[in-house]
């Protein structure tokens, strides 16, 4: 690889830098507004790297910064400019290895480092090899999960460079059609929600939209799905409980009717606080539980007897509400 740091700083005209020529870009824009204000402050402390191309610069490396140059209002930018005759190749391993040297890559931007590395590999060159080098992930599990998420639709990528929709999720929403992907996508903006709930929101849609042969899109823009996220704009967790009780209803009606019957007549026996009766799940046994939290011997006692003093309203739970 070119020695960088022996090649001159020079004062560049942003006008001439091809800002269009995205060949080498790595990074994502996150956090631009605070680049833009440590730039003023600070000036550039880690200057961009370009290619001279006779009526134009190409960056090799530093897109955001040299875009915030230009969003403060700064004319020229200092900038060290490497020979027209350096092969793609080594301007691909300065660009990864110049944006992994500033911080940890995201997902996004491994994908793209990935994808800049292979398509100007050497044909003697390996992925694995030449990844191993650069610090991007090897194994070819690894390789496969993240290279083709720059590929994937502007809103899936949206939402990995985010953090709203986990990689495997994406995967997923890749096979969905564009309509059905793009609602999920939205929906998942909307809640931030962890891996497990957005694989449940697809798992449920897809077997409601199965079984009622609607589309996805036609469930998550239903009037009940908006009113929802309407309501509770500015509660998150509430969205997310919401939306998930009106999907597992949607899609289990007569397990919702009967757990809410349930809960509602344990919720009537009126146990102390430290007793908790719960139901068989999916009332698929007739194994019923009960905790109790107790500090002594003397609560232990207390909430037993007051288990046993309720026990036929109990039985008249399991026996009419259950069989």
């Amino acid at each position: 690889m070119f020695e960088i740091a022996s090649i001159p700083i020079l004062q560049i005209d942003i006008q001439k830098i091809d800002l269009k020529d995205k060949l080498y870009q790595i990074s994502i824009q996150k956090n631009f507004r605070l680049l833009c204000q440590s730039i003023q402050q600070m000036g550039v402390m880690h200057p961009p790297v370009l290619q001279d191309k006779g009526a134009k610069y190409r960056v090799i490396s530093g897109f955001q910064r040299i875009l915030a140059c230009k969003e403060i209002g700064m004319e020229m930018v200092s900038g060290r400019v490497v020979p027209s005759d350096i092969s793609e190749h080594e301007c691909a391993r300065w660009a990864v290895a110049d944006n992994a040297s500033q911080r940890s890559l995201a997902p996004l931007e491994q994908s793209r480092s990935l994808t800049l590395i292979e398509k100007t590999l050497p044909k003697h060159m390996t992925i694995h090899a030449m990844a191993q080098q650069l610090g991007l992930p090897t194994t070819t599990r690894a390789i496969h999960q993240i290279r083709p998420l720059c590929h994937m639709a502007h809103y899936i990528q949206k939402g990995i460079a985010n953090e709203y929709i986990a990689i495997p999720i994406a995967h997923i929403l890749t096979q969905l059609s564009e309509n059905d992907a793009l609602s999920f996508s939205q929906l998942f903006e909307q809640l931030s929600a962890g891996i497990n709930i957005q694989r449940e929101l697809l798992t449920r849609c897809d077997e409601i939209a199965k079984r009622d042969k609607q589309s996805v899109t036609d469930i998550l823009e239903s009037e009940p799905v908006k009113s929802i996220l309407d309501r509770y704009a500015d509660d998150r967790r509430q969205r997310i409980h919401y939306i998930r009780e009106h999907l597992k209803t949607r899609r289990y009606p007569n397990y919702t009717a009967m757990e809410q019957k349930v809960k509602s007549n344990i919720k009537d026996l009126k146990l102390n606080q430290q007793t908790r009766l719960e139901h068989p799940q999916y009332f698929e046994s007739d194994t019923w539980h009960l905790q109790i939290n107790f500090k002594n011997i003397r609560e232990l006692k207390h909430s037993l007897a007051d288990v046993l003093s309720r026990t036929d309203a109990i039985n008249q739970i399991i026996e009419q509400d259950i069989h």
